[in-house]
C-alpha cells in the first residue's frame, strides 16, 4: 500500500524545515513539525484545535520559547537541514495514522495526531496540561467528521494475518 502525502502536508513539510531554520536548528523536530501545522492554519488539524479550545498563539509562543537559539539558519544551509529521528518516528506515525483512517493521503490531521503520540516534545506537553492527547484528538476528529464510531472497522477475514509495515521514506512520499 501507498501512502502519499496531500499537498496540504506538502507545504506543512515545508514551513517545518523553515521553522527549524528560523528556530536556529540544523535538526526538524517534532515541535517543528507541529510549528508547520500552525504557520499553514488552513487545515483540519488547526481547525480541531481550535475547536478543543486551544490557542494556536499560545502554543506556538510556549514551542518557540523553548527551542529558539541565539541565531537563525541561513537559507544557503538549507540541504543541511535533516528530520531528526523523533521526526522521522513522527512521520512513520503519520502513516499509520493515515492507514487506520482508512484514507490513502496524509494530511495535517494525520501528522498532528502522530505528533501527539510521540514523546519528549514540547508541543505535545503543552497540550498534555491542557488535558489533551491522542485520545482526545482522535475523539475531536471523529466528532468534526461526524463519525460516532471509536474509529474506522477492520474488515472481517477469513483467517487470521500477519500484517508486516515496512516503511521508506522518500521526498514525498512514504512506502509501506
Amino acid at each position: 500500500m501507498q501512502i502519499d502525502f496531500s499537498p496540504e502536508l506538502d507545504k506543512v513539510l515545508e514551513y517545518a524545515r523553515e521553522e527549524a531554520m528560523r528556530t536556529g536548528s540544523y535538526a526538524i523536530l517534532p515541535d517543528h513539525l507541529l510549528l508547520g501545522i500552525l504557520r499553514h492554519a488552513d487545515n483540519d488539524a488547526c481547525r480541531l484545535l481550535t475547536r478543543l479550545g486551544v490557542d494556536s498563539t499560545d502554543l506556538k509562543h510556549f514551542i518557540e520559547s523553548q527551542l529558539f537559539r541565539r541565531e537563525s539558519i541561513s537559507y544557503s544551509d538549507i540541504d543541511r537541514i535533516v528530520y531528526s529521528r523523533n521526526a522521522q518516528s513522527t512521520l512513520n506515525m503519520t502513516v499509520l495514522e493515515t492507514s487506520l483512517s482508512g484514507e490513502e493521503r496524509s494530511r495535517a490531521i494525520h501528522l498532528l495526531l502522530a505528533v501527539s503520540r510521540s514523546t519528549g516534545n514540547i508541543g505535545a506537553e503543552f497540550l498534555g496540561r491542557a488535558g489533551i492527547g491522542h485520545e482526545q484528538l482522535a475523539e475531536g476528529w471523529r466528532s468534526m467528521q461526524g463519525t460516532a464510531a471509536p474509529g474506522p472497522a477492520a474488515p472481517p477475514r477469513s483467517k487470521p494475518q500477519k500484517r508486516v509495515f515496512s516503511i521508506v521514506v522518500d521526498k514525498n512520499k512514504i512506502y509501506s
